[in-house]
């Protein structure tokens, strides 16, 4: 440290910030994972996952996000045939922080189980790239803004019987690392998506200079395919309902509030996701469309359900010498691989990456359904759940015993 140098600190050492432009570009991993890779995929996911929310609403007029990536520019195009952004305020939407159509989602709602909630996404997309065009058809109109560098350089104004939004952009490599974007993971995200929404057609381009070098078409499977894909040793348990659940919101409230939540699962119990369970489990979970990465309350509650049905209904079905073992409750559950989804009105993600979500009310409607849902499957899947936790708890045993007796001989 200078010790002579004399520190000044005073009013005109406070910098504010004056334009949501500014704020996006100084500090971008407020609004996204990474300045690399990761926070490139974060953008343009959160322009497919708007094209979806348009296209799940009640009476949608669309079914279609066509996807196009050049993996030579690095031009991304997402283009979906729904009603299009109101035209009154798309330049809003664009370029306004916390603009939204989806802040206060319920059944009266046009978006009821949107993944966009805090008016964030789209405005990353143009204010992190070089240049974005932004398209919304409607009402034989087509109105597209143009933005270089995140200030807007054109308006264009045409006539038009198509209807949706087009984003066309290329994000800035200086701002954030898009050089380092791996096409087959975006092809494996698209595909994953798709799993939730087989009646939305999904197709992906993947061009070079231009021309396109391969599509992928996504549409018709449901999450039962993706994790009969992770090639379970069990059969596949499935089920989805809706579930009421009631929960005190505040501490000085007087009467439980009743909340819905959507739940649609698929899992079995595979040796490989046992092994795996000190990098993750096989668990892959959605709230309302978005991926939650780290899981959260609908992982968790997904777990009680299972050890919730061992504990009651299947443990006493063990032989004597089955009954005696010691299984802890991550005997029960670490062999999952599976696929959780959890649709609440009002979703609360751990922060604006939305990596984790946090509704309490999710873990309990989860746990409800995976529990009843399991009471009604068939014996013989029953059967196959109690002998491989028993198969892993007593793995876990002999793990121990061997440790121990490793350490007694040194």
């Amino acid at each position: 440290y200078n010790l002579a140098k004399k520190r000044v600190y005073d009013e005109n050492s406070i910098k504010i910030l004056e334009t949501d432009r500014e704020k996006v570009r100084k500090r971008p991993t407020i609004y996204i994972p990474s300045k690399d890779e990761k926070g490139a995929m974060h953008i343009i996911f959160e322009i497919i996952d708007n094209s979806i929310d348009e296209l799940t609403v009640a009476g949608s007029v669309g079914d279609t996000v066509t996807i196009t990536y050049d993996k030579v520019t690095k031009v991304v195009t997402v283009a979906d045939n729904g009603s299009g952004i109101p035209q009154a305020r798309l330049l809003d939407v664009c370029t306004k922080l916390n603009s939204s159509g989806k802040f206060d989602n319920d059944e009266n709602s046009v978006y009821e189980w949107s993944g966009g909630l805090n008016g964030v996404g789209c405005k990353t997309c143009v204010y992190l790239s070089e240049w974005c065009e932004v398209s919304s058809m409607q009402k034989g109109k087509s109105l597209t803004y143009r933005f270089e560098d995140g200030l807007l350089k054109d308006t264009t104004e045409e006539k038009s019987k198509d209807h949706g939004t087009v984003f066309k952009f290329k994000i800035d490599d200086k701002l954030i690392k898009i050089s380092g974007l791996d096409h087959h993971e975006l092809i494996e995200r698209c595909e994953e998506k798709s799993y939730l929404f087989p009646k939305i057609a999904i197709s992906l381009a993947i061009k070079e200079n231009g021309k396109t070098k391969k599509t992928y078409n996504f549409t018709g499977k449901t999450i039962v395919d993706k994790v009969e894909s992770m090639k379970p040793d069990t059969d596949i348990i499935s089920g989805s309902a809706s579930e009421i659940v009631e929960i005190l919101e505040h501490v000085t409230d007087e009467h439980l509030t009743k909340k819905k939540v959507l739940v649609d699962f698929a899992f079995g119990f595979s040796e490989e996701a046992v092994d795996e369970e000190t990098t993750g489990e096989k668990i892959i979970s959605y709230g309302n469309t978005i991926k939650t990465y780290t899981g959260g309350q609908h992982v968790q509650g997904l777990r009680d359900g299972v050890v919730k049905y061992f504990r009651n209904d299947l443990q006493a079905t063990l032989n004597k010498r089955d009954k005696e073992l010691p299984i802890i409750p991550s005997d029960i559950y670490s062999g999952i691989c599976g696929f959780v989804v959890a649709k609440v009105h009002a979703p609360d993600f751990k922060g604006q990456y939305k990596d984790e979500l946090m509704n309490p009310e999710v873990r309990t409607a989860v746990r409800d359904v995976v529990y009843k849902t399991l009471k009604d499957s068939k014996p013989g899947f029953q059967k196959k759940m109690a002998e491989f936790v028993v198969r892993v708890a007593r793995g876990r045993l002999e793990s121990k015993k061997a440790r121990t007796k490793g350490k007694d001989v040194s």
